[in-house]
């Protein structure tokens, strides 16, 4: 079997991410908006269309045949649902959300209300660009928080309110471009300020310049790589396990973001599992194996892309609240079907064998579906987040390469001209204007809303296409595929961690670090 790192990233290649499309359902022809391009090898249908006429094509195995084959021309018949979301109120714009209200642009989020540009965001309210964000408000450049409010760029914080530039902060209130502090408040660069002294100091910092709001998160990232401590590993009542980002877990190996859960090995992104391995975003599951996307109350599952409410399944994709079901796709409360072809339980079983017999002898059995079953580009997938690869090595791979042209930077407006202050804007010059990100060579808009929330923050406007903004401050979680050995900064014993090599100046063990910050 490959290795966990390669596994995980084919995986990921499975899970569209970041990418919102305007295009045609390929059942009614209806506008929609949907995580798949026009490009998409599957047809895609809204997802109402999509359960209400659940009744796909099937086929019998041949196994003179050529296997990916026969299911490939399959399953490329059966339509995707345009999305993932459940219980949203205008979200439409929105991917993988749920129970949320009035969010734009937003992805992986639940029970949130007037975000934008965000990922990973949990129970938040007028909250944009941030990143693994829970119960928190009105803030802005937030990664990994909890409980905050009106917090403008900071990195792992808890219970912080009214102020900037934080690292490493709890239960601070009004502290500006500080780290490692606990229960403090009027502090600039961890030095006490009385609260006059304090508020005459903050006004000097003008952080509604683009500007200055860029000199500080640069200097700010700097200052903490060498005079900040760092904790080797992000647990939270954790016990025999490993990787980072753990809470409430126990006996659970090379796992990350993963919380409430026990047994599992080599999972990325969960919740209540138990006894899986190579998985990517359970929720509620137990006995998954090598899929991604398994999906609420889940039993039993492997080789699975996207499934929900279904037990005692392998080598599905789309399928929800279905029971014994292998190599098929598209199917909605059945039970005992192959290839999409329904058996009584005897002949379910003896065909089912048949073909894994068939499987076995061809090596392909315990193997995940090819690369060209994604449905997306590896640059629309999560993948590309966490494993970039140019063009020509998604090609080497088989990765499925987008080659869509989003027009010329000279069709639009540059954002260079705009005022650096924000005070100087004038909403009514933007408004449905668009600007040109020559990075990502895409536009994007302004919105009178969001220079309201900016003026109301006192931020300056953002001058990116939002996924660049989201995923440069997802790569300050400094997260690594390397769970590698180092020494603790100051007993000098050995230690791991994902942290990257230079800060390991800085790096301490859990124990020490309790010691220098507690």
């Amino acid at each position: 079997m490959q290795n966990p790192a390669k596994i995980l990233q084919q995986l990921w290649a499975f899970w569209q991410h970041f990418w919102i499309h305007k295009r045609k359902s390929d059942f009614s022809w209806k506008n929609i908006v949907s995580v798949f391009s026009e490009k998409c090898p599957y047809p895609v249908w809204h997802k109402d269309e999509w359960i209400s006429n659940s009744n796909p094509p099937f086929t019998i195995y041949d196994d003179k045949k050529d296997f990916w084959e026969q299911v490939w021309q399959l399953f490329s018949t059966c339509p995707m649902a345009h999305n993932t979301s459940l219980w949203n109120e205008n979200c439409e714009y929105t991917d993988d959300s749920w129970y949320s209200k009035n969010c734009y642009l937003c992805h992986s989020i639940a029970n949130c209300e007037d975000c934008k540009y965000s990922y990973r965001t949990f129970q938040t309210k007028n909250c944009y660009f941030t990143v693994f964000s829970f119960d928190s408000e009105f803030c802005i450049d937030l990664v990994y928080w909890y409980n905050c409010y009106n917090v403008k760029y900071a990195i792992d914080v808890k219970r912080c309110k009214n102020s900037a530039f934080l690292f490493d902060c709890q239960d601070c209130e009004d502290c500006l471009l500080c780290w490692n502090l606990r229960s403090k408040r009027y502090c600039i660069a961890n030095k006490q300020y009385e609260k006059s002294e304090y508020e005459k100091e903050v006004k000097k910092y003008n952080l509604n310049s683009k500007k200055v709001y860029n000199t500080l998160k640069n200097q700010f990232l700097d200052f903490i790589k060498t005079n900040a401590w760092w904790k080797s590993l992000h647990f939270d009542n954790v016990e025999n396990s490993s990787w980072d980002y753990l809470a409430n877990c126990k006996d659970c190996e090379n796992c990350f973001s993963i919380q409430a859960s026990e047994n599992n090995k080599n999972s990325v992104r969960a919740y209540n599992i138990k006894n899986t391995s190579y998985t990517i975003w359970n929720y509620n599951c137990e006995n998954t194996h090598y899929s991604t996307i398994v999906q609420w109350n889940c039993y039993d599952v492997k080789f699975w892309y996207n499934v929900a409410e279904s037990k005692f399944m392998e080598y599905c994709i789309n399928c929800q609240d279905c029971e014994n079901c292998f190599l098929c796709a598209w199917l909605v409360w059945k039970k005992y079907f192959i290839l999409n072809k329904e058996y009584s339980k005897e002949s379910y079983e003896t065909e089912k064998n048949r073909i894994v017999e068939s499987m076995k002898m061809k090596w392909i059995y315990g193997e995940f579906f090819p690369a060209y079953f994604s449905p997306t580009s590896y640059d629309e997938s999560l993948s590309s987040v966490y494993v970039p690869l140019t063009k020509e090595e998604q090609k080497k791979e088989w990765f499925r390469v987008i080659e869509e042209n989003y027009g010329q930077k000279w069709d639009y407006k540059d954002i260079s001209k705009l005022p650096d202050n924000l005070l100087d804007f004038n909403s009514d010059d933007l408004i449905k204007k668009w600007f040109w990100d020559d990075d990502y060579h895409r536009p994007f808009q302004i919105l009178k809303e969001d220079i309201e929330f900016y003026k109301k923050l006192w931020v300056p406007v953002n001058d990116k296409f939002y996924i660049k903004r989201i995923r440069e401050n997802f790569s300050l979680m400094f997260q690594s595929f390397e769970l590698r050995e180092t020494v603790c900064a100051k007993s000098w014993e050995k230690i791991l961690t994902t942290l990257p090599k230079e800060l390991d100046k800085r790096i301490v063990s859990q124990k020490e670090y309790e010691k220098l910050i507690y």
